[in-house]
């Protein structure tokens, strides 16, 4: 929001690609711009707008899209298109990934992200779309990403990537990558070995949310029937239909997380809010032994 309101226009138009279901941040957006759209390709949202192609030419004051960029398969044009929508001297508000956090943490392990950028190297794709990088930043809107702001306009000289050390350093960020997700398959592993024993003796168990962290562990493995899984998002109910699995809500599941001798929360970026989450709705809270965070460090932190 800071971003944005360095940016502003209340006369103008503001546009978000992948903006999903209109909510708080859009609401917050109305006064800073004079008219709002939503670009969404889900089916599941409201938008006019399924593609940035649908944007007219020179028709938006500011443009944004956070952690979008990775998972378009074509980025230059995509790049292009967005300049298009833009007005003369338009803004481009852009988060992505740090190719650079990496070895700290499972983004490699998010199979729908195609690209992988560093500043430099999304600065010179953007910059042979037409965009000048006016503004970088590692405070954004997730603990893992960079922050871009492009200017539509002119450019003189097209920025360069960096050249082979650049390639270099990015080699070994994958490779670090490589090695958390080592480290999660290990993980893993022994949650199975958990869940194995404790289904034996009919012991209850709660999985929380549908990541691939879950798709991973239930891989070649069949959940004991004293395992739920629970999702609070409603559209994922079905998710699981190929292994046999319903997904549940957690306001329907309260005496079965009551219950459970074991929380395994596979969403580890929302592990504070889910743990918050139970203990106003049960009264419980999970904690040493009985909670088992995918995803996270041997002392606790949260790598993704």
């Amino acid at each position: 929001m800071a971003v944005l309101e360095r940016y502003s226009a209340p006369d103008g138009v503001f546009a978000e690609i992948g903006g999903d279901q209109p909510g708080e941040f859009h609401r917050r957006c109305s006064p800073l711009f004079g008219k709002q759209l939503v670009v969404e390709i889900s089916e599941d949202t409201p938008a006019e707008l399924r593609s940035v192609h649908d944007l007219p030419e020179n028709s938006v004051d500011v443009l944004a899209h956070y952690d979008v960029l990775e998972h378009v398969s074509e980025v230059t044009e995509f790049l292009v298109a967005c300049c298009r929508a833009l007005r003369p001297g338009g803004v481009m508000i852009c988060e992505v990934p740090d190719l650079r956090l990496y070895p700290r943490n499972l983004l490699l392990l998010e199979f729908e992200h195609v690209n992988h950028f560093s500043a430099a190297t999304l600065n010179a794709i953007a910059g042979k779309a037409g965009l000048r990088l006016i503004e970088l930043g590692h405070v954004c809107s997730r603990p893992y990403g960079f922050l871009s702001v492009f200017r539509k306009e002119a450019l003189d000289v097209v920025p360069e990537t960096g050249g082979r050390c650049e390639f270099i350093d990015a080699l070994a960020c994958v490779r670090g990558g490589l090695e958390q997700i080592r480290r999660a398959e290990l993980q893993i592993e022994i949650v199975r070995q958990q869940l194995a024993i404790m289904g034996k003796s009919g012991k209850k168990v709660t999985l929380w949310a549908v990541t691939d962290f879950l798709r991973r562990l239930l891989a070649g493995f069949t959940l004991p029937e004293s395992v739920t899984v629970v999702d609070s998002d409603p559209r994922r109910q079905n998710h699981l239909e190929n292994d046999g699995l319903g997904v549940l809500e957690p306001k329907n599941s309260i005496e079965h997380i009551r219950n459970s001798e074991l929380l395994v929360i596979c969403a580890p970026r929302y592990k504070a809010e889910i743990i918050e989450w139970i203990r106003q709705q049960t009264g419980k809270t999970f904690s040493g032994s009985e909670l088992v965070v995918l995803g996270s460090g041997p002392s606790g932190e949260t790598l993704t």
